[in-house]
Formats: C-alpha cells, sequence, structure tokens
C-alpha cells in the first residue's frame, strides 16, 4: 500500500532505495538507536539535519512523513502530557520529549519505506535460522505478514463516510471490520509467502555502495555523541 501511510513501502527509484536491504535495515536501527539517546538541544537539531539529509537522497516526499505521523499523533500528546503533569513540569523538556520522539517516529517511518516487505521477511529468515530449535520459516513469514498489516490497520483511523470520532471505540464500525480484514489478510498474506517462499527470500548481493554506506552512518551516528 502506498501513499505514505505508516508502514508502508515508497516505490521511488532513489540511491538509498537501491541499497542493500540488510543495509538499509541496519542503518535504520543504528540512526533510530542513537537519535534516541539524544539529551541536548543540539544533538536533537544535529540528527534533525541527518534526516533531512536522508529524506532529500531518498526521494521520499514529506507528506509521506506527516501522513504516517498522524496516526500516531495520540502518542506524542500522551507523551508531552505525562512528562509535563507527572515529570518536572517543564515546557521546553516536555517538547524537547516530543521533538525528539517525532524524529524516532520519522527514522523507524525510513525501515519499511524504504524496504519491501518480502525484503525484511528474508532479512527476518535469515536471522531466525541462525537460532537452532526455531521455526525460522513460520515465524519469518508471521512478521512478514504482520508487517504487511501495518498500513491496512493504520488507514482503518482515517475518517471517512462521515463517522463519528467515537467508531473507535465501536464494535460495529470498527472493530469488527478490523478483525475481518485482520483475518483475510492474514490467510492470503501466508498463503502467498508460502506458495512462493524460497523465490521470496532471494536477496541481492552487496556492493561497494552497500559498504560505503554502512561506513557513512556510522561516521554520522558517532558525530552525534559529539554535538
Amino acid at each position: 500500500m502506498a501513499g505514505g501511510t505508516f508502514g508502508s513501502y515508497i516505490d521511488t527509484d532513489s540511491p538509498l532505495h537501491r541499497l542493500h536491504p540488510a543495509v538499509k535495515a541496519v542503518s535504520v536501527i543504528i540512526l533510530t538507536i542513537t537519535a534516541g539517546t539524544v539529551k541536548s538541544s543540539s544533538g536533537l537539531f544535529y540528527f534533525g539535519a541527518v534526516f533531512l539529509a536522508v529524506l532529500f537522497v531518498s526521494k521520499i516526499k514529506p507528506l509521506f512523513f506527516l501522513r504516517a505521523l498522524v496516526p500516531l499523533s495520540p502518542v506524542l500528546a500522551v507523551s508531552f502530557a505525562s512528562h509535563w503533569f507527572f515529570g518536572v513540569r517543564d515546557t521546553e523538556y516536555s517538547l524537547f520529549i516530543v521533538f525528539r520522539l517525532t524524529l524516532l517516529i520519522f527514522f523507524s517511518s525510513l525501515l519499511t519505506f524504504l524496504i519491501r516487505t518480502d525484503d525484511l521477511t528474508a532479512l527476518f529468515y535469515r536471522v531466525f535460522r541462525i537460532i537452532p530449535f526455531t521455526d525460522a520459516k513460520g515465524l519469518s513469514v508471521s512478521l512478514g505478514c504482520a508487517l504487511s498489516f501495518v498500513p491496512v490497520f493504520f488507514s482503518f483511523f482515517k475518517p471517512s463516510g462521515g463517522r463519528r470520532i467515537g467508531r473507535l471505540f465501536s464494535v460495529k464500525e470498527f472493530l469488527a471490520p478490523l478483525a475481518e480484514k485482520a483475518l483475510s489478510h492474514s490467510g492470503d498474506s501466508v498463503q502467498a509467502m508460502f506458495e512462493n517462499f524460497d523465490e521470496r527470500m532471494r536477496l541481492p548481493y552487496m556492493k561497494k555502495a552497500d559498504y560505503t554506506a554502512v561506513f557513512c552512518i556510522i561516521i554520522l551516528s558517532a558525530g552525534g555523541y559529539y554535538v
């Protein structure tokens, strides 16, 4: 599902999209973790600049990230309220927490915006099959199916047809249709993945550009500790 929904894949021709899936996944994880450790405004601005650079190279429209942020906006509101009312009652610090969380959402969005669900499933499979006594095939397919359902899940939060706001608490208007969609999606996705499993699990070989990208990400992440 395209369109910038959280968990969707954005199909564009960019240098980042052409990188190896493992490189993209590791890079996003490194940036997300290091950005989450920021404790100063200068560090927040630094990783904000890094994100803008990644955004420019990826050729993904900023609007897609804003769309992905909309269904998660209640989390930001709760985060601000919890830090202000139950914390130090410092507006500046509470806003800092919200901005840092927003940056983490933006970075984590790159995981699916840049990587196809099949490629993420293949990465899961390669990790699980290293672990003894683990059903690598079943676990990877289950996670891949769950990831492919994420954009469908968040699409249910979009108002349509003049439905009332209280529909989120209505079994008839929200929960029942969501459950029905989840069951049908799960059945179709799992069957499709198992039928063409070997073909879906194939990944390209790494190139020089992939190693260069990992080196650059490590340098950029390390730079955040000195800002």
